[in-house]
């Protein structure tokens, strides 16, 4: 489930897609086609106010505990895979994690190395273009 969310977040963010969404549900659902909440995301996945509206309250309200590194996994995966297909600048990748932090759980705001992403869109700010895209290199690593 948290690989949901953190599909949910990218594609928020446009650092993903609904398509890269759908098809981790699919996989989710054909694994658990029980499971009420997949049903309901299945039910609901062509309309993203409503899909973002059921994982949040899932995870805000029903599950009282989720694996951060699950999470953060899935995320800085997520995150890697768009910084690596060079398809945005490195400063529009930037903000784009920036805007992403507001959307994350308030459980990892000040967790390393989600809390970086607060100041993502600054980095080129304050260093050469190789020092910045070493220190989003190192983000990415840590969950590996």
């Amino acid at each position: 489930m948290e690989a949901l969310l953190a599909k949910i977040i990218l594609w928020m963010n446009d650092l993903g897609t609904q398509g890269d969404y759908n098809s981790l549900l699919d996989e989710k659902f054909l694994e658990d086609p029980n499971n009420e909440l997949l049903q309901e995301l299945e039910w609901r996945s062509s309309d993203f106010a409503k899909t973002t509206e059921a994982i949040y309250h899932y995870f805000l309200h029903e599950q009282s505990r989720y694996s951060i590194n699950a999470f953060g996994k899935a995320l800085f995966a997520g995150l890697e895979e768009v910084y690596k297909a060079n398809i945005i600048s490195l400063e529009e990748f930037g903000a784009r994690c920036y805007r992403l932090y507001s959307c994350l759980p308030t459980e990892v705001f000040d967790v390393e190395p989600f809390y970086k992403l607060s100041f993502a869109d600054e980095v080129l700010l304050y260093c050469e273009e190789d020092d910045a895209r070493e220190w989003y290199e190192e983000i990415f690593d840590f969950f590996k």
